[in-house]
């Protein structure tokens, strides 16, 4: 009886570790997980490098992570979550990290400011780049962009607004469409203008102004038909099939050429204070990245000739050859994609 007992005790263990073994074949390797914090208007463009990259490396699983480009930075510098790539709307984000966290970046795509809309949105037979404010005005609408302590998109349309005042000669855009209805405020010197966005931003719910944490999200709330227009980037609003806006580059910080213009406006907000300029975008390898060759393998994906394709063909234009503060400082891979800031 007790040698049965055993050579039972024998076979179901040979069956369980069978089993064991079988399972672990049948699931094959663990995948290695490449991680990505990025701005949420890179969605798109993201998801398609992400498609290329895990073709050609089975073995890696990408995960996407948007947010707005400051809650990315923040949850790398302050919550203490680690990335293999972090991709910024605001390429000057990257650099205001501590030293312990970035020693490069890589601007690597352009953008430009737009006011998106649908076909069901009120007034949209009249409204014009000249006139969008007016619009914007009426109360019976609703209008928003995201929160400016959270996502670039957010402080760039107060930029917007603030440089359609000197565009427009009207001193009082600003402060109809945004200061009467939040605790937002600007001070000025007659030259130079600096909004201050406080945390809470003290939105008057009774407002027909909506703030959500990225750009991105008010596109879900224009199609539904729950907002009439959104500030966004144009390559957002092309992405998603939207109408809008074209506004006069004096406004919509496309122009390298009108910086010094640009620069007129900061806004100073929870985390620093941002300054106009023409949007380009950044991305780099954080110093504490889990798995660095692979984030720099991704950048090569963004940044390649297939890479610029993807991005051209989702109406957001690359730069070419990208820029950088150092192409010394660059993983070996990335620096034939690359020239210094001169």
């Amino acid at each position: 009886m007790e040698k049965n007992k055993v050579v039972g005790i024998i076979v179901a263990l040979a069956i369980v570790v069978g089993l064991v073994i079988g399972g672990i074949i049948l699931l094959g390797p663990q995948k290695k997980v490449l991680k990505v914090f990025h701005a949420g208007s890179l969605t798109v463009p993201f998801e398609s490098v992400e498609d290329k990259f895990e073709a050609d490396n089975p073995n890696i699983d990408v995960q996407l992570e948007a947010a707005g480009s400051v809650q990315c930075v923040t949850k790398i510098t302050e919550v203490g979550e680690v990335a293999d790539v972090l991709a910024s709307a605001d390429w000057k984000l990257i650099p205001s990290m501590p030293s312990e966290y970035q020693d490069y970046y890589i601007k690597f795509a352009v953008n430009r400011m737009v006011l998106a809309y649908t076909n069901q949105s009120k007034y949209k037979d009249t409204i014009t780049a000249s006139n969008f404010y007016d619009i914007l005005s009426n109360s019976d609408l609703k209008w928003g962009f995201s929160d400016p302590n959270l996502d670039p998109c957010g402080y760039r349309s107060l930029m917007v607004l603030q440089l359609a005042e000197l565009k427009y000669g009207d001193s009082n855009i600003l402060e109809d469409l945004v200061l009467e209805h939040s605790d937002i405020t600007v001070n000025t010197d007659g030259t130079n203008y600096n909004i201050t966005t406080p945390d809470p931003l003290g939105i008057d719910t009774d407002s027909n102004l909506v703030i959500r944490e990225k750009s991105v999200d008010l596109v879900t709330l224009l199609k539904e038909g729950g907002l009439d227009y959104a500030f966004e980037y144009q390559s957002v609003a092309e992405q998603h099939d939207l109408e809008f806006v074209q506004l006069d580059t004096a406004i919509d910080l496309s122009d390298a050429n009108l910086d010094l213009t640009y620069a007129r406006v900061k806004v100073i907000k929870t985390s620093g204070v941002s300054t106009g300029k023409s949007i380009t975008y950044g991305i780099t390898v954080p110093k504490n990245a889990n798995n660095p060759s692979l984030g720099a393998q991704f950048i090569e994906y963004v940044i390649n000739e297939e890479g610029k394709e993807i991005f051209t063909n989702l109406g957001q234009p690359p730069l070419d050859p990208c820029i950088t503060n150092d192409v010394t400082l660059l993983p070996s891979n990335l620096q034939p994609y690359c020239v210094s800031e001169s």
